[in-house]
């Protein structure tokens, strides 16, 4: 039983008791996500053949983190160009299909396109700085750059922050166990 109170002008306090019912059932569609929408778009990028992803949130974000993918060699365009009635369709190049850039790559003020693009450039043949806006710069990295250096990675970092510069992989990066001494 639940009891719900509410105020409104003519009542102070209304005391009523809601019954659960005994079977729930439909369907819940959860709003689109940034964070969800940027990592299905860098892991579809680096995916062999097309993705599709439903629904995905067109943010600063997401479009940050497809111009990057398209400096890399993926074939992208901001979100609200690439979208059809199902969705985003990224057609992707596979883990080593990537490119490098010779500009440094500009995750604007996405977080989560700099953590995942260090982890997924710390292995590739070439060399690559990612970049970002003043309030990016002053957020920590080393919970990412610190792991990626322990599987054999060579990042440099500006005091843990950005721009970090990532030197191409001459070995392929090692495994490890890791226990993050802090939650993300």
């Amino acid at each position: 039983m639940f009891h719900l109170f509410t105020f409104s002008p003519f009542h102070l306090f209304m005391n009523k008791t809601l019954t659960p019912p005994r079977q729930l059932q439909g369907t819940l569609r959860v709003p689109s996500d940034r964070s969800i929408t940027v990592r299905a778009a860098l892991i579809g990028s680096i995916a062999a053949g097309v993705s599709r992803i439903r629904e995905p949130l067109d943010s600063d974000d997401t479009n940050a983190a497809l111009q990057c993918m398209a400096e890399l060699g993926v074939s992208t365009a901001p979100l609200s160009t690439m979208c059809d009635p199902l969705g985003l369709r990224l057609p992707g190049v596979g883990l080593r299909g990537l490119k490098g850039s010779s500009a440094p790559l500009f995750c604007n003020s996405s977080g989560t396109t700099m953590r995942l693009l260090a982890g997924f450039l710390a292995g590739q043949a070439f060399d690559s700085t990612l970049d970002g806006s003043e309030q990016l710069r002053m957020r920590p990295m080393r919970r990412v750059t610190e792991p990626l250096r322990q599987m054999g990675a060579q990042i440099d970092d500006a005091n843990g922050c950005a721009p970090l510069k990532i030197t191409k992989a001459n070995a392929p990066l090692r495994g490890i166990e890791y226990a993050m001494p802090m939650a993300s």
